[in-house]
């Protein structure tokens, strides 16, 4: 059984531009009693919010929250426990007059109490953030810190993190995106030596295109600076990167992209570096006997170099073809539509060998759509079988549906449904597994006829088994929500009721009743 009384309130102070404040007060009780085992719960909870200036550009918010919660057994060796949240917090932010800039901050604290122990953590934490935009320039910049304090046992860790991205345009062809962070962790504890860890990173990106023909280049660059520290054990490494690439269009369908790139990391002295070349051909749909008929198609060519000689060339290409269509069955405005598609690729590497996968799949769809009413069922299907050096072949069905229907203008119900099965047949190990949903909502917004009356009822079912049709007979998780909601004036009544069936059959079930009233 569980009784809660909720009392909210907000108002401003002199004018509403001035200030304004909301409040909210909370109490819940909660028993449950068994053979051999008697619990009683309650649960503290408020809420106040003080904003000065709301409507300025320069508006200041300052917020509490405290959650004092209580739990008292009979038949445990520890007959009570609890707990309290204690949360702190200013706000501040500010635009000007030009309305290009803004920038904000943000100072908080959060203290967590284990009322039986009497162990606690204090969080604290700072943020700011700024954002301007220009004509040519866009910059934003972002600080975060983070202080994370535990009693019972001692412990310490401290974050800070910088960032900032720029954004250059200075023409229609040009575009410079670059980024940087900074981050340095400090970690310490009583029972543990003390580490400090640092990292940088910054990278940039540049796209050009030619507004005279189909060119578009672009380059990348990357570096990242890393050190961990551990007591007397230290690490530094140190990596960074630079890619280049271009794409040009013969066509609207025919493409041809290049790339290349190289990395350098100090940790193992490692090398490496890549070239790849792609050409993919994709050809406006076509009309065939009132079918809708498109295919592509894509090949590609990649080398790749590494200083331990792993690397390796490689080939590959793809090819595809879909058909649909979608027509009138002439009655109560039902619509069919077909589609099936075709797909190999092909993928051959040194030194590692080929692969190849071939997929064929297939959809068949209905739907209608009434006065007030909708309705749909589909079902679909895919195979997809791949061989390497190691064959496998996958299946996969699906049938799902659903209906929305209104009932006058207050109400309405809708329920839709998914039952799906998949095959994994790999080195000759067949693994197989199901599942099947279905949902069902009914809502009603002047209920019993009474015109602030409303209710709403949703059911949830869930299943996972073998028996592919199992869930009709017997669902595994079960969510049954009701709520009534009743206003007068400023006043609000809310009664829910849950019934929540987990997986191993056990249920649990709550009624919640809440009271509010506006100031």
């Amino acid at each position: 059984m569980t009784n809660t009384a909720e009392i909210t309130a907000n108002s401003y102070i002199w004018r509403p531009w001035l200030a304004n404040w909301n409040g909210r007060l909370a109490v819940s009780r909660a028993s449950s009693e068994s053979d051999d085992l008697e619990q009683t719960g309650s649960v503290f909870s408020g809420m106040g919010q003080l904003n000065l200036f709301p409507r300025s550009r320069f508006p200041l918010q300052a917020y509490a929250d405290v959650t004092d919660s209580r739990i008292d057994s009979s038949g445990l060796s520890i007959e009570s426990s609890g707990s309290r949240n204690t949360r702190l917090g200013l706000f501040q932010s500010y635009r000007p007059v030009a309305g290009n800039q803004r920038y904000t901050a943000r100072v908080e604290r959060n203290v967590q109490e284990q009322l039986s122990d009497g162990q606690s953590s204090t969080r604290d934490y700072m943020q700011a953030d700024m954002i301007t935009r220009g004509k040519q320039h866009d910059f934003t910049a972002n600080m975060l810190w983070l202080d994370f304090q535990q009693a019972n046992p001692d412990s310490q860790q401290s974050s800070l993190l910088l960032s900032g991205t720029h954004r250059y345009h200075p023409q229609e062809q040009l575009s410079i995106d670059s980024n940087a962070s900074f981050s340095l962790t400090d970690q310490q504890s009583a029972s543990s030596a003390a580490s400090t860890n640092t990292e940088f990173q910054a990278n940039s990106h540049l796209v050009w295109r030619d507004l005279n023909r189909p060119l578009t280049a672009r380059a990348r660059a990357n570096l990242q600076l890393r050190q961990d520290g551990t007591g007397s054990a230290a690490s530094e490494s140190q990596e960074a990167s630079l890619s280049g690439g271009v794409e040009y269009r013969f066509t609207d369908a025919l493409r041809l992209n290049a790339d290349a790139g190289a990395t350098v990391r100090n940790s193992d002295n490692a090398v490496s570096s890549f070239q790849t070349a792609s050409l993919s051909y994709t050809p406006d749909a076509r009309q065939l006997l009132g079918f809708t008929y498109n295919w592509s198609a894509s090949g590609a060519v990649r080398n790749e170099f590494q200083t331990d000689g792993s690397g390796g060339q490689g080939v590959s290409s793809a090819l595809s073809h879909q058909i649909g269509r979608s027509l009138a069955l002439g009655f109560a405005d039902w619509m069919l539509s077909i589609n099936a598609s075709q797909g190999v690729t092909g993928d051959l590497r040194s030194p590692e060998g080929s692969l190849m996968t071939l997929t064929h799949a297939g959809s068949a769809g209905l739907t209608r759509a009434g006065a007030g009413n909708s309705s749909s069922l589909r079902l679909s299907a895919t195979d997809s079988l791949i061989r390497g050096e190691t064959d496998t072949h996958i299946q996969l069905l699906n049938l799902g549906g659903g209906h929305n229907q209104s009932l006058s203008r207050n109400s309405g119900w809708s329920a839709d449904f998914n039952i799906g099965t998949s095959s994994v047949t790999s080195s000759g190990e067949l693994s197989q597994n199901s599942f099947s949903s279905a949902n069902a909502s009914y809502f009603h917004r002047r209920f019993l006829d009474y015109r602030n009356l409303r209710f709403q009822s949703n059911l949830e079912l869930r299943s996972e088994s073998e028996q592919l049709f199992n869930f009709f007979m017997d669902a595994n998780r079960l969510h049954w929500r009701n709520e009534f909601n009743y206003s007068v004036g400023r006043l609000d009544l809310r009664l829910t009721t849950n019934v929540h069936q987990r997986a191993d059959g056990e249920q649990d079930k709550s009624i919640f009743l809440s009271t509010s009233r506006s100031f």
